[in-house]
C-alpha cells in the first residue's frame, strides 16, 4: 500500500521534506508518495492543507503521514486536527531550547532559509557565480581565488558537487574534467603542481560511467565501455602518480561527495 506524505512548512518545505526524508529512508520498501505544500502561513491556508489531508484519508483509507515546520501555534493547532498523523519538528526542539537558553524563540517564520544574514547571502551568490565561472575546466586563471578544485572524469558529478558546496556551505568550487589530452601522456595541467593542496579526484566504475553518458549522448565513442575503462585505468595512474586524493564515487550522493573532499583537504564550512 502506498504511504502518503505531506511536507507542510510555513516557509518553503525545504527543512520539513529535508529532516523527513532523512526518517523515512530508514524505512525500506516503502511506496511513498509526497506532497509537499509550502507558505502555510494563514489559518485559511492551514484549512485548506487540512482538506487535501482529509480528502487523501478517504481516498486511501489511511491516514497520511504529515511532517511539518510550523511556528505559529494555532496553525499547528489546525494541522493538528486532520486526519494525518503529526510530526511537528520544530515544537519538539524550540520549547526544549527555549528553557535551556532561557530565552523565548522569536515566532518568525521562514529563517532557515531566508535572507536574514546579508553578508552569508552575499557570500552565497558570490560562490556560486564563481563555481559557474570555473565549471568544467573554464576560468583556470581563477583558481587563486576558489576554495578547492575538484577533477575526474567527464560526467563523475563534480559539478553538481561544486553547485551544491557553493550553496549549502558558501565555497568556492572549480572543476577539471580529466579528457584524453591529459591522460595519453599522462601530462599533468598546468594548475597541478601550484594548487595541489586544493585539489580532490573522483573515480567512477566504467560501468556506472557508460551508462551515465550513453543516457547523454547514446552509443558514441565517448560512452563505449572501452573509452570508460581506459579513462577510469589512467585517471587512477594520473591520480597516484601526482600524489592527488581520491575516492571512488559510484555509490555516494552528492552530500557525501562533497563532505569526503572537505574532510580530506581539511577545508571548513563558511556557512551551514
Amino acid at each position: 500500500m502506498k504511504q502518503i506524505i505531506f511536507y507542510i512548512s510555513d516557509g518553503t518545505g525545504i527543512t520539513a521534506e529535508t529532516l523527513g526524508h532523512s526518517l523515512i529512508t530508514q524505512f525500506e520498501n516503502l511506496d511513498v508518495e509526497s506532497i509537499t505544500i509550502p507558505y502555510v502561513d494563514t489559518t485559511d491556508k492551514a484549512m485548506a492543507a487540512v482538506k487535501k489531508i482529509n480528502n487523501s484519508f478517504k481516498k486511501n483509507n489511511s491516514s497520511p503521514l504529515i511532517m511539518a515546520t510550523i511556528i505559529d501555534d494555532e496553525i499547528r493547532k489546525i494541522i493538528s486536527s486532520s486526519k494525518g498523523n503529526l510530526f511537528e519538528f520544530f515544537s519538539i526542539f524550540l520549547h526544549p531550547l527555549s528553557n535551556i537558553l532561557k530565552q523565548p524563540y522569536t515566532h518568525v517564520t521562514g529563517r532557515s532559509h531566508g535572507v536574514f544574514d546579508q553578508k552569508y547571502y552575499k557570500e552565497r551568490l558570490n560562490a556560486i557565480s564563481l563555481s559557474l565561472t570555473c565549471d568544467d575546466g573554464m576560468g583556470t586563471n581563477h583558481y587563486n581565488e576558489v576554495d578547492l578544485i575538484l577533477i575526474g572524469p567527464s560526467r563523475a558529478g563534480k559539478t553538481p558537487t561544486c553547485l551544491y558546496l557553493a550553496l549549502q556551505f558558501g565555497l568556492k568550487a572549480a572543476n577539471y574534467p580529466l579528457i584524453d589530452k591529459d591522460l595519453n601522456k599522462i601530462a599533468t595541467p598546468e594548475f597541478v603542481e601550484e594548487y595541489h593542496h586544493k585539489i580532490f579526484g573522483f573515480l567512477i566504475e566504467p560501468n556506472r560511467l557508460k551508462l551515465v553518458r550513453q543516457e547523454r549522448t547514446g552509443t558514441s565513442k565517448y560512452a563505449s565501455e572501452t573509452q570508460c575503462i581506459w579513462e577510469i585505468n589512467k585517471i587512477e595512474k594520473f591520480y597516484k602518480i601526482n600524489k592527488i586524493p581520491y575516492i571512488n564515487a559510484t555509490n555516494l550522493s552528492i552530500e557525501e561527495m562533497a563532505t569526503k573532499a572537505l574532510e580530506t583537504l581539511n577545508i571548513a564550512r563558511k556557512f551551514i
